[in-house]
């Protein structure tokens, strides 16, 4: 497991390291989860990398924000507090898939 509090740390971490999961909150400090992912991911099309599979998870019910995220290809969003025994299982099968 590897945190980022900002957005650029994160995008950096995922360059430096090979990941099986991303799960990223959709408020951050500098810009939101989803964008990050985005940025990403581009990276990895870049270097010819699996993509990997995303988890959202957010605190707040914003529904244009959830349609930005399904447009753009994530379905997997987890709204807070969440039940831990939940979210792993979803973690779980987020990576069995």
């Amino acid at each position: 497991v590897t945190a980022a509090n900002i957005s650029a740390d994160a995008v950096k971490k995922a360059q430096e390291e090979e990941f099986q999961l991303i799960i990223a909150d959709i408020r951050m400090p500098d810009t939101d989860g989803i964008e990050t992912v985005r940025k990403i991911e581009e990276n990895l099309k870049e270097k010819s990398t699996e993509i990997k599979p995303v988890i959202f998870i957010t605190g707040y019910a914003d529904e244009a924000v959830k349609s930005r995220a399904f447009k753009l290809g994530y379905k997997d969003y987890i709204y807070k507090p969440f039940d831990l025994k939940m979210f792993l299982q979803r973690v779980k099968d987020a990576i069995k898939a």
